[in-house]
């Protein structure tokens, strides 16, 4: 059952003075909903507005200072029983403690050779710095992705775009250990030296917007005029410029990369 929630007594009170209200004493009530209360307030508001000619001028003088409200040095008390704040911050410092660097890399690979463009695989790695460091990485995510074209009205709706794709994104990569630049592997299995690594967080702690889970899927198409990839946001048809790049034969190379100011959460207390 739908709740209707009552108008205010004001809203009524004006409701019925501008429909009900025909001369001054005299009142008409129309069927609008007004409730008793209101009436009755509102005949008192008209009996004392036009019980005569009397100015309000000529009313009798209002009483003196209640000494009960005075305060201790004879001034009225006003309530407050401490003094003003003066306190002057200054200019606001507004250069955070930290920044994060968020970058995006990633590339297609288009098929068949020259086109028209029917199916895609490529990758993508987000890769999120404090301060920018590559030695303090916060976040570390690496993607596959495969997709086919699309030709229906959900491609149409993407006006620049000369060529849609549906996007499945699987995630090979969810933080863990990093592999410092220029760090060789120790063996044939991929591993690395525990001295040539640095613990990362994964999609759950990245600060990047709208991250893709494992077997999401996206819709995405490519507009070569505008150099821009653009992402249909989860089937709104609105379609968002997404990543910057750039097509090379059959390759489609694509990134961003921005900074925010961040805060370094508080290292969790071991128990």
């Amino acid at each position: 059952m739908r709740r209707v929630r009552p108008a205010s007594a004001c809203a009524y009170l004006q409701h019925a003075f501008f429909f009900s209200l025909t001369m001054c004493g005299t009142m008409v009530f129309t069927p609008s909903p007004v409730p008793a209360v209101a009436r009755t307030v509102l005949v008192c508001l008209l009996t004392i507005g036009c019980s005569g000619a009397k100015d309000s001028a000529s009313g009798g003088a209002l009483p003196g200072l209640d000494s009960s409200v005075l305060a201790g040095d004879g001034s009225p008390d006003t309530g407050f029983s401490f003094a003003a704040d003066t306190f002057d911050a200054g200019e606001l410092d507004q250069v955070p403690n930290n920044t994060l660097v968020i970058q995006h890399t990633g590339s297609w690979s288009l098929s068949p050779l020259g086109g028209p463009y029917r199916a895609v695989v490529g990758d993508l790695q987000v890769d999120e710095y404090i301060d920018g460091l590559d030695d303090m990485p916060w976040c570390w995510v690496i993607y596959s992705m495969t997709g086919e074209v699309v030709e229906d009205g959900r491609a149409s709706s993407c006006e620049t775009c000369d060529v849609v794709f549906e996007i499945q994104f699987y995630v090979n990569q969810d933080g863990g250990f990093k592999p410092e630049d220029g760090a060789e592997p120790i063996d044939t299995g991929g591993n690395f030296d525990e001295d040539d690594v640095i613990e990362t967080n994964g999609i759950g702690d990245c600060m990047s917007p709208e991250l893709p889970s494992d077997g999401d899927r996206w819709l995405m198409g490519w507009s070569a005029d505008e150099e821009t990839i653009y992402m249909e946001y989860f089937g709104s048809g609105i379609w968002l410029p997404w990543y910057s790049g750039e097509l090379e034969f059959d390759t489609l190379n694509f990134s961003w990369v921005d900074e925010f100011g961040f805060v370094v959460p508080p290292e969790e207390e071991e128990d």
